[in-house]
């Protein structure tokens, strides 16, 4: 198969591949689209370490051509096979009802699975070849302690493709079958593939706790700050937009942010605290200049939620 293969900083090639062979758990999604993130340039351009040759890509949705999902016990994690069929999150001397973790895949009623745990895959056809999905591109290992906590997205093991496994910019991928969503028909794959960054807008809205109407600040509008914006004027909050720069500033504008300022200006945090009192501030340049604004322009008592990601250490 064809992949884009990063050998070095700044050094990228198309190459012939083999297709990736299938573990247990795991479906072959042929890919369809793919998007450029941030980090994939970070990565390409050395900023973000990377362990070379690295098929690069994370943003991706396809249709499943494979699968060999029959050969795993129902709700066993594809890491745990030398835990002895250990279910994902399980402790080792934790084998009660009344004892599983928050963060074990469990074949119960939806409403009582803890929130953003991924439900067991209990047959082959909850993911049948020919299905359109989209890729959840972090794979946590289901069993440290971290994961037993229910937070696997900061998984210190976790496999991420394009970043530490082989990822999206191929003609196909292996994944878990857990780690692909069903895409319906209509949703094109264009507009599909920026679920990806979608999610981890809503999921931040979702941590931050905002409520309707409550005033709230995004800083940094590049892609994944704008979608913050459009989720949280979905969602019914006022929102102020800052960055460095003007031109995407007009952008959030047009997405519904109620008020646009640029950052590096003076008296910019002394406008913040007289005419805005956000509950909430989403981080989304991974900055420390945009760190120490968002701490300075956070109501009392608010929240102030990361999301972006830099290439450099952040100081506060």
């Amino acid at each position: 198969m064809r992949a884009v293969v990063l050998e070095a900083a700044q050094h990228v090639v198309v190459a012939d591949v083999g297709v990736p062979q299938l573990e247990p758990g795991e479906v072959l999604v042929r890919i369809e689209r793919a998007g450029v993130c941030g980090s994939d340039v970070a990565v390409f351009s050395g900023k973000r370490q990377a362990e070379y040759p690295l098929i690069m890509g994370h943003e991706a949705v396809g249709t499943i051509v494979d699968s060999r999902m029959q050969n795993r016990p129902v709700g066993m994690h594809p890491s745990a096979e030398s835990e002895q069929n250990r279910p994902v999150g399980m402790h080792p001397t934790r084998d009660t009802e009344k004892n599983r973790p928050v963060g074990m895949h469990s074949t119960d009623a939806e409403e009582n699975r803890p929130v953003g745990m991924h439900p067991s895959v209990e047959s082959e056809k909850n993911r049948p070849v020919g299905m359109r999905v989209v890729i959840e591109p972090n794979i946590p290992c289901g069993t440290c302690r971290i994961c037993c906590r229910g937070l696997g997205n900061v998984c210190p093991f976790k496999r991420s493709l394009g970043m530490n496994s082989p990822g999206a910019f191929a003609d196909y991928v292996a994944i878990p079958a857990e780690f692909v969503h069903p895409l319906p028909d209509n949703i094109s794959w264009e507009d599909a593939v920026g679920i990806e960054p979608l999610a981890v807008a809503v999921h931040a809205i979702r941590t931050s706790g905002m409520r309707t109407g409550e005033e709230v600040a995004v800083v940094g509008c590049g892609a994944e700050g704008l979608l913050l914006v459009q989720v949280a004027v979905a969602h019914g909050a006022r929102v102020l937009a800052a960055d460095l720069h003007p031109e995407p500033l007009a952008q959030a504008r047009e997405m519904g942010a109620e008020e646009t300022l640029v950052l590096g200006r003076d008296g910019a945090a002394e406008y913040v605290a007289t005419h805005w009192c956000p509950s909430v501030v989403f981080e989304a340049a991974g900055a420390s200049a945009a760190l120490e604004f968002a701490l300075s322009a956070v109501a009392p008592g608010g929240k102030v939620v990361g999301v972006g990601l830099g290439t450099t250490p952040v100081e506060v």
